[in-house]
């Protein structure tokens, strides 16, 4: 299996699994992380408590939490890169954009294709938020901290900038 096909697999599957989202969150083990643990990480007792309502909520409707790994928007990908070994660090949605930029793999969005990135910001040098494309107009985000990772539509995400990583990690 190609590394895009299997960088797809392990979103979509992160999506399927309905994976929380925690600030600075790249793949730990739910059920290895404490409430201590995630108050260290979350940026206050708010977002901590948005954090444990999602996942007491997904597990009060039944679903197994036990499998789930917790992420942040730029988490998500560089996570799965990683376990690919094609991206040795972590970095933020701005860095995974500016790679992109660097490397000149910035494409238009009408050319977008599966396993690239998606980015929303002000401008190139403001970006906010990253998401990966799946194809069929859609996205998997870690969208936040009341929805985790999620399958999104890609018109309403706001996207304004696309990224074919791949490429830029010469991992194609």
């Amino acid at each position: 299996m190609s590394i895009r096909n299997e960088f797809l697999k392990k979103v979509k599957r992160s999506a399927a699994r309905m994976d929380p989202y925690v600030w600075g969150g790249q793949g730990q083990k739910l059920r290895k992380m404490s409430l201590i643990d995630l108050s260290k990480m979350e940026t206050s007792s708010d977002n901590l408590n948005k954090v444990a309502s999602y996942v007491f909520n997904k597990v009060n409707c039944g679903v197994d939490m036990s499998k789930c790994k917790i992420f942040d928007c730029s988490g998500l990908p560089t996570y799965y890169l990683g376990v690919l070994g094609v991206l040795p660090y972590d970095t933020t949605a701005q860095g995974l954009y500016n790679l992109c930029k660097k490397e000149g793999c910035i494409i238009k969005m009408s050319e977008a294709k599966p396993g690239d990135l998606v980015f929303r910001g002000e401008n190139d040098k403001n970006i906010v938020h990253v998401g990966t494309y799946i194809g069929d107009m859609k996205v998997v985000e870690a969208k936040g901290r009341k929805y985790g990772v999620v399958t999104t539509d890609f018109s309403d995400g706001g996207w304004g900038y696309c990224g074919d990583i791949l490429k830029a990690l010469h991992a194609e």
